[in-house]
């Protein structure tokens, strides 16, 4: 049983303020917010490090990889990285008044953060095709651990799994379903260790017809595991999680991380067939940049939260998911802005607490 699917699969995780509240303000500036959240006292002085405190010791081992790489291909991977999250603002919106960062992405496919805002995006997708199917099914293919490159043995898996749909005796059983892989390392043999999650629009199966049909294929294996999904949202985000990064790597050494990055680049980490072609995994989410104004660079608000009634109710709104009233902005000379003076800008676009980030329609 892989680890972590127990949980949801049952067994066989100074400045002033608009007109309208200068004289309270002038008075006791806290009085903008009655609360004060702890939260709000915490905040790391820039965008990029308060995305990455969730995911720290995957970000050094990225920075690791995409600096070896850029080594020995002379490209800026690394650089690249270093700018994810690196210019942000606070934005309201014009229709709600809603506070979000607007903040740059990388989209490098093993950015923790960026595959963070994937994962969200993901999980949506997947999460409303489950809903509309009537019996799904989770099951996971395994092929034998072998000595064989990483290359070969993703190449036939892959290669085994397409052809396995099609045989006459599986066909009538599976409507459609979503595919992700998954990497890890055998405990026991230190083999690679690659295999295949599906969600299936499925009614019951055999388990032994399944097993029986895997080692017609592969000649190999016959380890097939199958459940029923229980709780979709738990189901949603898991394979949300690995159909954005099939792989920590921070579980493995150096010479390993090299060749994973070798081996999927320009690879598809997941794909549908059938009736699951109706989660969009391609889709991209998109905002009206024109529905989003500026309230006020990250850093400088960070910064005055404990001197500006303004800056507080910023960071207050955004935190509590509240609306903000419109007027309530820093003044900002958008020094950020000369970073990008002699580039193309990069990839901006909205996001919110929980790592949804949608980029800015063309």
């Amino acid at each position: 049983m892989i680890p972590g699917l127990s949980a949801f699969l049952p067994s066989v995780e100074g400045d002033k303020l608009t007109t309208n509240r200068r004289s309270m303000a002038a008075k006791n500036d806290s009085s903008v917010h009655p609360v004060e959240t702890t939260a709000s006292r915490h905040l790391p002085p820039d965008y990029q490090t308060y995305r990455r405190r969730s995911c720290e010791t995957e970000w050094l081992r990225t920075e690791w990889l995409y600096s070896s790489i850029d080594e020995t291909e002379g490209t800026a991977r690394l650089d690249k990285l270093r700018e994810c999250r690196k210019f942000a603002w606070f934005a309201r919106n014009k229709h709600t008044g809603l506070v979000r960062v607007m903040s740059n992405a990388c989209k490098l496919r093993w950015c923790p953060v960026c595959a963070k805002a994937r994962t969200m995006h993901l999980m949506t997708q997947v999460g409303n095709w489950l809903h509309d199917v009537s019996n799904p099914k989770f099951a996971t293919f395994t092929m034998q651990h072998t000595d064989a490159p990483l290359s070969h043995q993703i190449k036939w898996l892959y290669s085994h799994f397409r052809r396995f749909r099609q045989r006459k005796a599986i066909k009538p059983y599976i409507r459609g379903g979503i595919w992700f892989f998954q990497l890890k390392r055998s405990e026991n043999s230190a083999q690679w260790h690659p295999h295949l999650h599906c969600i299936l629009d499925a009614d019951f199966i055999p388990q032994a017809l399944l097993s029986a049909e895997w080692l017609a294929q592969t000649l190999t294996s016959s380890v097939v595991d199958i459940r029923a999904v229980r709780d979709v949202e738990k189901v949603a985000e898991y394979v949300a999680r690995y159909c954005a990064r099939p792989a920590q790597l921070s579980e493995f050494n150096d010479q390993d991380c090299i060749e994973i990055f070798s081996v999927f680049h320009g690879r598809r980490l997941c794909g549908s067939w059938g009736s699951g072609r109706l989660a969009e995994l391609t889709s991209q989410p998109t905002e009206d940049r024109f529905d989003w104004l500026k309230i006020g660079s990250y850093k400088k608000v960070v910064a005055m939260q404990d001197t500006s009634a303004r800056a507080k109710r910023i960071i207050s709104c955004w935190l509590s998911q509240e609306p903000i009233e419109d007027g309530i902005k820093i003044r900002d000379l958008d020094e950020q802005m000369n970073g990008w003076i002699g580039r193309a800008p990069p990839d901006v676009g909205i996001e919110d607490l929980d790592f949804n980030w949608k980029g800015f329609e063309a």
